[in-house]
């Protein structure tokens, strides 16, 4: 890669179609490359690959995190652009509970979210954002219809959690003969 001059970065590689492609720089001891940076590409068809520079005093790193630190996309944009979200992350369900993504936020510990596709932001004070994806935990709610018997408390909880059965309801000239299904709901 060649720079076109002083002051500039290297933002981004591109192909014919603008879609971005992921990049590596590369540490390399080999001395015909001393001073030189370089890369490496994985692409998935053959075509015309650009290199995208930018003026390093109006470039602004975004960094999209995952709930456990891996970094889901890294690019640079223009000061004062709008900031594209990478696709939606999955979480897996571990031990049983079950997240759903939000949104993205400027702290990893955030519950509220700060960022929507087309963010536009005063970048040029930070010269980085870095954005964090936001999970919540989904719970379960049970309510019981005692049909005219004793109230039973509505149960809550995470998914995977282990439910315990409530109290036997009681009505007056009734014995309780057994439970009927339950009807889950995710909120």
């Amino acid at each position: 890669v060649v720079f076109p001059a002083e002051g500039y970065i290297l933002a981004q590689f591109e192909d014919a179609e603008g879609n971005i492609i992921p990049a590596t720089k590369v540490s390399t001891t080999d001395a015909k490359f001393e001073g030189e940076e370089i890369y490496t590409l994985t692409v998935s068809a053959s075509g015309e690959i650009k290199a995208v520079f930018m003026d390093e005093d109006q470039a602004t790193m975004v960094e999209f995190f995952d709930y456990d630190g891996s970094i889901l996309d890294q690019r640079y944009y223009v000061t004062g652009s709008e900031i594209t979200a990478p696709a939606n992350p999955t979480r897996d369900t571990v031990d049983g509970v079950v997240y759903e993504f939000l949104g993205w936020a400027t702290s990893k510990d955030a519950t509220e979210i700060e960022f929507v596709d087309g963010y536009n932001k005063d970048v040029a004070k930070e010269g980085e954002i870095t954005l964090y994806a936001i999970w919540n935990k989904l719970t379960y709610s049970i309510s019981f219809d005692s049909n005219g018997g004793s109230v039973v408390e509505k149960i809550e909880d995470l998914y995977g959690t282990p439910v315990n059965a409530p109290e036997v309801p009681t009505k007056t000239g009734y014995d309780f003969v057994k439970k009927a299904k339950a009807q889950i709901q995710a909120k």
